[in-house]
């Protein structure tokens, strides 16, 4: 069913309308509106999937309506556009705004309506097809909500590999400090049924907020759950105070109020100076909602203070710890071992079972992402297992059903077991596995290439190509990061100063380990967080 807005200035063309599209199945009238203004506002109540305006009106003409709704961020409705006037100058402004299509009231009957409304139906039908993945694709890049997702839960280990994939993704974080905001939805259940099963109402209230923040234009915003839009707001300068975001966050709210009457709650996380730290102030954004959304109800803003540090904070992922999933999957691509790999894949199927959608699928961008960065020819093998759709292994971002994201999820596991399967039954990666074996047996040791060729019986020459062409890594940087895992271990859990780490782990001196750590894992050794006795901890 389309709900459909008449406009026009003459009573007796409403009725005319009104009559014919009472004739037409799967029309619904939304409402009519005498001039241009009125059927704004009916607009911002109804949101109409598609308006019939005329374009000479009193008050707001045709055109400056579909301005104000073009110009403003909410779900726009498809125009249909009447007029008495051939001029030329009307057609191309109402093209400008995206009309759909142009009639003379002159020619106007059934046949030519109904001709229209198919046209606009099939217009509202392909927006609608793509409003899921636009959630996902806030600057056209359906990995940049994936990264955002990462950045705030605990994915990353350093500052540098956080701005060697911002970079990447052509995303700019510099900034002195940063905050991060949890946003509730608080959404009615006939919101919830009538959009967001096509998540179009929530990539409207998103691009709302981010007008309400228009002071910040460099924000970025995370699509975390279905009520709750996540957003990273960096601090660029000592005015950019508590006060300031606060204002610009309420203002926020209320257009969401005006346009979707849907109240809200925010969440301020603490602010923090570094990006690895963002995890940290997100999580405390979520905090403070588990804290008030309860208590205080909607419409309201809390930030983070000293009485939320003694509540414990909840659960970020369903119950799910996808930083174990990620080091699993990492381990499974190693060593090629298929039943970790599918075990792994299976504990994830089971999860996604108890989860949201939006978790579900950015839960599914991580492993491809692995996929992606330790398979070998691991974005060839996906293309070609999704190759029967349009948009190939990115149609994750399309699934609206936790069943079609099952079936995904299937399909995926399926094509990697295969591409697993013929890397385990090549020669020249049972080479590679050979090696990875002999240096995981011997990593407290100072490995050499010439060492580990002997010990597998390949020339020197040999085995460094193999591991280029058929690894993630080169044999030096595979022996290195393996090593500083070895070495963060270590630390974290053994009574041992960083010099007694570096020599166990073969390393000249601690001076070089801890270059080696820091650059590999964005802290030095010494600031390796202590899980162990605190008592007998010791660094220097």
């Amino acid at each position: 069913m389309r709900k459909v807005l008449i406009v026009d200035d003459e009573p007796l063309a409403r009725i005319g309308i009104q009559s014919m599209l009472n004739t037409i199945e799967g029309i619904e009238i939304a409402g009519t509106a005498p001039n241009g203004q009125v059927a704004l506002d009916l607009i911002k109540q109804t949101h109409p999937d598609i308006v019939i305006t005329d374009i000479k009106m009193p008050v707001m003409t045709g055109l400056e309506l579909m301005k104000e709704v073009y110009d403003f961020a909410m779900p726009k409705p498809v125009f249909i556009v009447l007029t008495s006037y051939e001029d030329f100058e009307y057609v191309r402004t109402s093209i400008n705004y995206e009309a759909c299509y142009y009639l003379m009231k002159l020619e106007l009957d059934k046949n030519n309506l109904a001709l229209a409304l198919e046209k606009a139906c099939k217009v509202v039908d392909e927006r609608k097809k793509h409003s899921a993945v636009d959630v996902y694709m806030q600057t056209g890049n359906v990995f940049v909500n994936r990264f955002y997702f990462n950045l705030v839960n605990f994915f990353f280990h350093s500052e540098d590999d956080i701005k060697d994939m911002a970079n990447h993704l052509n995303q700019n974080l510099e900034a002195p400090a940063y905050v991060a905001v949890a946003i509730h939805l608080a959404l009615s259940l006939s919101q919830k049924d009538d959009h967001f099963q096509d998540y179009s109402t929530y990539l409207s209230i998103m691009n709302t907020i981010k007008e309400g923040l228009s002071i910040y234009p460099n924000c970025h915003f995370i699509a975390w759950s279905q009520e709750t839009i996540g957003i990273i707001i960096p601090l660029a300068n000592s005015n950019d105070n508590e006060e300031m975001y606060k204002a610009a966050l309420v203002r926020a709210q209320q257009l969401v109020k005006q346009y979707f009457d849907c109240e809200t709650t925010v969440g301020i996380g603490k602010e923090v100076d570094t990006l690895l730290s963002l995890s940290d102030s997100f999580h405390s954004a979520l905090t403070v909602l588990s804290n008030y959304i309860e208590k205080k109800g909607a419409f309201s803003v809390f930030c983070y203070n000293e009485a939320d540090r003694k509540t414990s904070i909840p659960e970020l992922t369903g119950g799910i710890q996808i930083q174990k999933i990620n080091r699993h999957l990492i381990r499974a691509f190693e060593s090629c071992d298929i039943d970790l790999f599918t075990d792994t894949l299976q504990k994830l199927s089971a999860a996604i079972d108890t989860a949201n959608i939006y978790v579900s699928i950015n839960w599914i961008s991580i492993v491809l992402h692995v996929i992606i960065n330790c398979l070998d020819d691991g974005e060839i093998v996906l293309a070609e297992a999704f190759s029967e759709d349009p948009m190939s292994y990115q149609s994750i971002y399309t699934c609206t059903t936790i069943s079609a994201i099952q079936e995904y999820m299937k399909c995926l596991r399926q094509c990697i077991v295969r591409k697993m399967e013929a890397l385990i039954n090549n020669p020249k990666y049972k080479i590679v596995l050979a090696a990875k074996t002999y240096i995981q047996e011997h990593i407290y040791e100072k490995l050499s290439l010439s060492e580990v060729s002997a010990a597998i019986g390949v020339s020197q020459n040999y085995l460094s190509m193999l591991f280029s062409s058929c690894s993630s890594l080169g044999f030096n940087d595979y022996v290195t990061n393996l090593k500083v895992q070895k070495g963060r271990e270590l630390l974290s859990t053994q009574n041992l100063k960083v010099y007694q780490v570096s020599e166990i782990l073969g390393f000249e001196n601690s001076h070089y380990f801890s270059k080696v750590y820091k650059k590999a894992t964005g802290i030095s050794p010494s600031e390796t967080p202590f899980t162990g006795d605190p008592k007998h901890l010791l660094r220097k």
